[in-house]
């Protein structure tokens, strides 16, 4: 079962803009880009979203920026977090080397429980997603 995001809150390392803001990464639109932006362009960029409760999370999928600039979503890591922010689950997609040539990419999920799903990228480029979507179900 897909989980609404457009009712969950998003906060991010940076924005570009409000127009690039956080949300636009959980806002239902795949049109719309959620991009990270620093003058320095920090090494650590994320993408946080709170579900509010704890979820079993069973799957995600990650849309890739539309129009431009799909490698810079490689090397991205994915950490399911408690309510406490205490890491409970970490998947490392940073070998992940189609990245740049697809669309969108479903991932599935067994026995994972959290609050907190984040996406960090730890490069020296900017974090650009289409769209996230999760499954699963609150507990």
């Amino acid at each position: 079962e897909q989980i609404d995001l457009t009712r969950k809150t998003a906060s991010c390392s940076s924005e570009l803009f409000s127009s690039f803001g956080c949300s636009k990464a959980i806002d239902g639109d795949i049109d719309t880009t959620f991009i990270t932006h620093d003058d320095n362009v920090p090494t650590f960029k994320f993408l946080e979203i709170d579900l509010g409760n704890i979820y079993k999370i069973t799957g995600f999928k990650v849309f890739n920026r539309q129009n431009c600039c799909r490698d810079r979503l490689n090397g991205f890591q994915i950490q399911v977090l408690d309510e406490n922010r205490n890491i409970v689950r970490y998947f490392d997609y940073s070998e992940w080397n189609e990245v740049s040539t697809i669309f969108y990419k479903k991932f599935r999920l067994e026995n994972v429980y959290g609050r907190y799903f984040k996406i960090t990228l730890e490069t020296n480029t900017y974090l650009q997603i289409g769209e996230v979507e999760l499954y699963g179900h609150a507990m």
